[in-house]
This record gives C-alpha cells, sequence and structure tokens, in this order.
C-alpha cells in the first residue's frame, strides 16, 4: 500500500484569514456595544458554532486526504468520505502541467480546497480532489468520469500507478488555461466594475461621515433596537458606527469575491459588487431608521 499526499497550498490558510476577519465583522456589532442583551448572544453564538465546525472540518479534510493505492484499487480520502477507483477502469492517464481554471458544476471550492463535480475549459467535465489547481496536475480517464488529482510527488504518484498498471501510458499536456493575472489586470480596468466600486464606497463613506456628524447632538445613551415591546436594547451614540464598519467589512469580502469570479466573466463581478451595493443601502436605511426613531 503506497500513499501519496495532496501538494499544500498557501491558499487555504488565506481563505480561513479571510473568515475569521467575516466573523469577526459579524461579531463587531457586540464587541463595541456598551449592552448587549443575553437574547442576542443566542443567533451569533449559533453562527460562530456553525462556521467553527465547518472550519474544523475544512481544515480537517486537507490534513486527511491523499491519494492510496490498495490492492487493485485507487483509494481518494477526503475528510469522512472516501472515493474507490478500480485500477482496471483506468482508461488513460495524463499529466498537465499549467492552470485549471475550473468552475463548479455539482462541487465545492474553497481556496486551496476543490472537490467534487467541476467544468474546465478545454477538458469538459471532470471530478476533482484538488488541494491546488496549477503546476502539476494528474487527469485520470476512467470509464466513467475523468478524475482530476494534485499529488505532491506526481512522480512518485506516476511510477506506483504504472507499477499497479504497467500497460498505462502517460501523456504530458501542457495547458495554459487562463493567464490570471492579466484577467485580473483586464477586471480592475473595466469601467462598469470600478463604477460598481465607486458606489459602494461612496455610501459606505457618507454612513461614516454622517453618523461622525450627528454623534456631538446625541445623548449618551441611545435606544439601539426596537422589539414587539418598545425598545430592548440600549447603547452609546458610537455604537452607530457598527452599522458602516459592517458595510465596509462586507465590501472588503465581496470585492475579494468580485475579483475572483470576475476573471471566469466579468457578470459575476458586477453581480457580487451590485449585491453588496443592495445590502449596504439597505443598512444606510437601518442605519437611518435608528436615528430617527431616537428622541
Amino acid at each position: 500500500m503506497m500513499a501519496f499526499k495532496p501538494q499544500s497550498s498557501n491558499g487555504f490558510k488565506w481563505g480561513l484569514v479571510l473568515l475569521a476577519f467575516v466573523l469577526g465583522i459579524i461579531l463587531l456589532p457586540i464587541v463595541i456595544s456598551d449592552e448587549t442583551p443575553p437574547l442576542y448572544l443566542l443567533p451569533y453564538g449559533l453562527i460562530m458554532a456553525i462556521v467553527s465546525g465547518l472550519i474544523g472540518y475544512l481544515v480537517y479534510a486537507v490534513k486527511n486526504m491523499e491519494y492510496r493505492f490498495e490492492k487493485d484499487t485507487l483509494v481518494i480520502k477526503y475528510g469522512f468520505s472516501k472515493k474507490v477507483i478500480p485500477l482496471e477502469k483506468i482508461n488513460g492517464v495524463e499529466e498537465h502541467i499549467g492552470t485549471w481554471k475550473a468552475m463548479k458544476n455539482l462541487g465545492s471550492s474553497w481556496p486551496g480546497f476543490h472537490l467534487g463535480g467541476f467544468t474546465i475549459p478545454g477538458l469538459g467535465d471532470a471530478t476533482l480532489y484538488c488541494t491546488a489547481l496549477r503546476g502539476r496536475l494528474i487527469l485520470l480517464r476512467t470509464g466513467y468520469e475523468p478524475v482530476g488529482l494534485s499529488p505532491a510527488d506526481v512522480d512518485g504518484f506516476i511510477q506506483a500507478l504504472k507499477s499497479a498498471r504497467p500497460d498505462l501510458t502517460v501523456k504530458q499536456v501542457e495547458f495554459r488555461g487562463e493567464d490570471y493575472l492579466a484577467k485580473s489586470g483586464e477586471l480592475w480596468r473595466d469601467r462598469v466594475f470600478q463604477g460598481w466600486l465607486g458606489v459602494n464606497l461612496v455610501v459606505i463613506g457618507v454612513m461614516f461621515l454622517w453618523v461622525y456628524t450627528i454623534i456631538p447632538d446625541l445623548p449618551e445613551r441611545i435606544p439601539l433596537h426596537w422589539g414587539p415591546q418598545g425598545v430592548d436594547r440600549y447603547g452609546s451614540p458610537t455604537d452607530l458606527y457598527a452599522t458602516p464598519l459592517i458595510s465596509l467589512g462586507l465590501f472588503l469580502f465581496m470585492t475579494v469575491v468580485a475579483h475572483f469570479a470576475g476573471r471566469g466573466d466579468k457578470i459575476w463581478a458586477y453581480f457580487a459588487l451590485g449585491l453588496n451595493a443592495f445590502w449596504t443601502g439597505i443598512l444606510a436605511l437601518l442605519l437611518w431608521s435608528t436615528y430617527s426613531n431616537i428622541g
């Protein structure tokens, strides 16, 4: 039995940092608030439990992933699951050198972790069990689906596969895919993309400026939330900064999403920033509503 680990990826670590940043934004109202009723802690605790579980599973799945040869099968282990491929079902092996620009079909994707069904331009549909989509990659042509792998030791993996199936030959393919840097630069120079960035920044900037101008005229203790029985949460005027800060955090997060999504099709970048502008507008209206009811 021989086992091979997938490539290590810094993208996974950056993904966790980004997720931690979003969690910080979610928890911001509690951190800066002077008075937070216990009832409000319940949804935040639930969100933290769900996200912590997700992070834990992702870390476990990445650390646990391996490609293992057992008797007449190739076993791909990931998380609590595994994929078993009979070696006799492998019809061809290709070593791709370059970048797979994979688009999700029925798969899940996180920086440094790509699992499930994807469509790769120039290759078609494939099932990926990868921690990287660039460099030296392995594509197995099976009787029912192409399977993409990203072993750290590509030469060792190929040698083990050929030892189990001496009749197989490995075809090397130079696969260029998309020039990510060129596509990213083109996106940031796009007028529509710049326009959506500007709309978001202007609204967020106005929110910060408006809160700054109204705080001096507010009492030391103000109502911040109204329930069926009236005011159920109070705080200081500086708590009003939570709304523009949350808006800024969401904007930064969605800008990162737009940056990566827009490398495939600009429309997805427009959609991400347009959606963020919509939610920023909703938050601005909520902020105005809160101020209007003070007094």
